[in-house]
């Protein structure tokens, strides 16, 4: 007979929960017959997980990803919680152990190549910016185009697969969705970003992206 997977997914980026309140959420998830729980922990209003190494080092060179940490941009219409906290690696280790103790999977999501906008806070240089559209600025998109960028955002999903690898987890989910939504020009889509990098010709620099990502995962046991 084949496994049901019963996903229960808390946004723990836009708004904190403690170590606590997650555990407390995964004995409901348990109760309620759950034996997947998704943690989404990196978005444009909150980058919530703090590994004991925050550095990234790509061909291009080193980035320290500390000030990214905690509440992310409060832009209207979409505010962060306010709240400039994180969840620590020991406290990610416990949550993961308590979950197993409890039948349960832990599925982090670190959305890339969008989403990104707490993180990209302390990395404007990378931002995707239309080439086509003066003034049009995307906060919260990595610009696939641009090569360091692109070895940047590889590096960090690399990281995080890496130590989820070693807790023994089975999936991660890296979102991929909504890439450059800021950019909407007007309520109908038009001009988003999916838009904008395709009739500028970076629709295939993402598709790499997300297949890298992708192929990093997998062979990470993933």
């Amino acid at each position: 007979t084949g496994m049901f997977y019963r996903v229960f997914h808390v946004d723990a980026a836009r708004k904190f929960f403690s170590a606590d309140d997650i555990k407390e959420l995964i004995d409901i998830a348990a109760e309620g017959g759950y034996n997947q729980f998704e943690l989404y922990l990196a978005d444009n209003q909150g980058y919530r997980l703090a590994l004991e190494d925050m550095t990234l080092t790509t061909a291009y060179g080193t980035y320290d990803l500390s000030p990214s940490l905690g509440a992310g941009y409060d832009h209207s219409p979409h505010y962060t919680d306010g709240k400039n906290l994180w969840l620590t690696q020991a406290e990610m280790d416990s949550i993961i152990e308590y979950a197993e103790s409890k039948g349960i999977g832990i599925v982090p999501c670190i959305n890339a190549p969008g989403h990104m906008g707490a993180i990209l806070e302390s990395f404007p240089q990378f931002w995707y910016t239309s080439t086509s559209v003066a003034g049009k600025t995307s906060h919260s998109a990595l610009d696939v185009r641009n090569a360091e960028a692109y070895a940047f955002g590889q590096a960090l999903i690399e990281k995080y697969a890496t130590y989820f690898a070693s807790k023994g987890i089975k999936y991660l989910n890296i979102g991929a969705d909504e890439y450059g939504a800021d950019l909407l020009e007007d309520g109908n889509g038009t001009n988003n970003g999916m838009d904008l990098l395709y009739n500028e010709g970076g629709y295939t620099y993402f598709v790499d992206f997300v297949n890298e990502a992708a192929q990093t995962i997998k062979e990470l046991g993933m």
